[in-house]
C-alpha cells in the first residue's frame, strides 16, 4: 500500500488487487487555489502535474468546499483520460444532476452506507456514524479501502463517536480479514490543514 499525500485531507491510496494491478483511489478533490469557493487563495499554491496524475476513482466524502471543489473536478476530468470513476455517497445523490451538467458523460457510482463496492477487485466501503449531538460534520462519510492483505480506513474530516456500536463496527472492519497491514488515517480538519496519522 502507498499513500500519496496531496494536501489538506486529500490523498491518493494505491493498493494492488488480486491480479497484481495497482488501483489508485483519490479521497476528496480540493486542489484549486481557492479556499472557500472564490475567496481566499490557498497558500502554498497547489499545482497538478497531469503528466503523472493517474487515478481510477475519486471519492467525495461530503459537500464542504474543502472536500468537493468544482474547479478541481472540472480540471481533473478535462485533463485525464480515461476519466476516473466518481464515487459519491448516497447523501450526495441530489448533486448527480449538477455533476451531469458540468461533467457530461461522467460515470458516477452512488455508494450506500455500510455496503461494499468492488472496484477492480478492491473493496470500497463508506460508513456514516450517527453522533449523539449535532456537528457540522454529520454528513461526512468515512472510507475503508482494502484488498485481501491491506486495509486503509480514514475518518475524512470527522471523528467517529465513542459509543459501543461504532467501536464494534470498526473492530469488525479491522478484523474482517487477516490483514498484514491495517491503517487508521485521521484527516481531521485543522486550521492549518495538517495531515495527521493516528494509530498507524
Amino acid at each position: 500500500m502507498k499513500i500519496h499525500y496531496l494536501w489538506h485531507s486529500e490523498f491518493i491510496c494505491e493498493l494492488k488487487n488480486s491480479e497484481w494491478n495497482i488501483v489508485r483511489i483519490m479521497s476528496d478533490a480540493w486542489l484549486s487555489n481557492y479556499v472557500f469557493w472564490d475567496m481566499m487563495e490557498s497558500n502554498p499554491k497547489v499545482k497538478i502535474n497531469f503528466d503523472n496524475f493517474n487515478v481510477d476513482a475519486i471519492f467525495i466524502s461530503h459537500s464542504h468546499c474543502d472536500h468537493l471543489d468544482p474547479y478541481t473536478l472540472i480540471e481533473i476530468y478535462n485533463n485525464i483520460k480515461p476519466r476516473p470513476l466518481l464515487l459519491i455517497p448516497e447523501t450526495l445523490a441530489f448533486l448527480v444532476p449538477l455533476f451531469a451538467k458540468y461533467l457530461p458523460k461522467q460515470k458516477i457510482e452512488i455508494l450506500k452506507n455500510k455496503k461494499v463496492f468492488n472496484l477492480n477487485w478492491i473493496d470500497i466501503e463508506w460508513i456514516i456514524f450517527e453522533n449523539d449531538y449535532l456537528t457540522n460534520e454529520d454528513d461526512v462519510m468515512t472510507l475503508a479501502i482494502s484488498n485481501d492483505k491491506e486495509l486503509l480506513y480514514t475518518d475524512v474530516d470527522t471523528v467517529p463517536p465513542e459509543n459501543e456500536e461504532t467501536i464494534e463496527y470498526l473492530y469488525d472492519l479491522f478484523t474482517r480479514k487477516d490483514y498484514e497491514n491495517a491503517i487508521y488515517l485521521s484527516t481531521r480538519n485543522e486550521l492549518e490543514g495538517n495531515f495527521k496519522i493516528l494509530e498507524a
